[in-house]
């Protein structure tokens, strides 16, 4: 009777891990799609920051090559 009770105890800890393991592997896609979620954000803002510094830039260009001509 031992030995079946040893062998649940065994089973019951190794099925923990592999559902402990199932919930990690769930978690870690939902958390690289988040970390990539905001890696896209932080880029879109980058180059609308970009694109307003252009603009400026050409505004500043075009008036200061018309004073000087």
């Amino acid at each position: 009777m031992g030995i079946f009770v040893l062998f649940g105890i065994i089973l019951s800890v190794g099925i923990r891990k592999l559902e402990r393991q199932r919930t990690e592997n769930l978690q870690t896609p939902a958390l690289a799609n988040q970390r990539l979620s905001a890696e896209i954000e932080e880029r879109e803002k980058a180059q609308e920051a970009l694109k307003a510094s252009e603009t400026l830039f050409r505004i500043v260009f075009i008036r200061e090559s018309k004073f000087f001509s």
